[in-house]
């Protein structure tokens, strides 16, 4: 499994993720979600890199040019509730894109790990296809692999992208060890932190981004 970090590059992604986390920009609300939308923008044009591409022809009114286009249909694969604005960035650059929808919550916490409850799917087909799983936090990489699971259940794809702002290495570390049906996989991420605390939770990450682009949950 391949994995492509933002961060250890020179990009303007950086000046964006540096807001996100900042806790005192955190508290203009459509602030964060605008430049979660535009990193989702970012990360999907450095996706758009590993795709294969075919010729196509198309005409003008002085003549043809012939340009490289996406050899295969892709499927975004959004994780509610948090991956919305960061999702739209990603629908903005891949607009007939087909989209999944998964409702993910934590269930319970242990000294094991975290249950996650995914109870909600909207689902297109993925056979055949590029399929893009995008969640703005991978900590410990369960939930992903469970939405991964959920989503391979409408197909085998070509190709799974797995998209995060940011990662840790125990989460990137878990997908590597998980055999997706034998299909390709590539980790694309901002930037990766080290720890997980008690709860779970990356840092020093950003917090819970759900919270921060739509209120606390109840």
């Amino acid at each position: 499994m391949k994995t492509t970090v933002l961060d250890h590059q020179a990009s303007i992604a950086n000046e964006l993720l540096r807001q996100i986390r900042d806790k005192d920009f955190q508290q203009n609300r459509a602030l964060f979600r605008q430049n979660m939308e535009k990193c989702g923008t970012l990360l999907a044009y450095e996706m758009s890199k590993e795709l294969e591409y075919i010729n196509h022809s198309v005409p003008t009114v002085l003549g043809t040019k012939d340009v490289l286009v996406p050899k295969f249909d892709l499927v975004l694969a959004c994780i509610l509730r948090a991956s919305l604005p960061f999702y739209q960035g990603f629908l903005d650059l891949f607009e007939s894109a087909d989209s999944i929808f998964i409702g993910a919550y934590r269930a319970s916490e242990s000294k094991a790990g975290v249950e996650v409850n995914l109870d909600y799917v909207a689902a297109s087909s993925v056979e055949d296809k590029v399929l893009v799983m995008i969640d703005p936090m991978l900590a410990t990489g369960n939930s992903m692999v469970r939405a991964i699971s959920t989503a391979l259940k409408y197909g085998k794809p070509k190709k799974i992208f797995i998209c995060s702002l940011i990662a840790t290495p125990a989460g990137i570390e878990l997908l590597e060890q998980t055999d997706f049906d034998g299909v390709e996989t590539h980790v694309f991420t901002c930037s990766v932190d080290e720890i997980l605390n008690d709860d779970f939770y990356i840092v020093p990450g950003l917090g819970d981004a759900g919270d921060l682009s739509y209120g606390a949950k109840l």
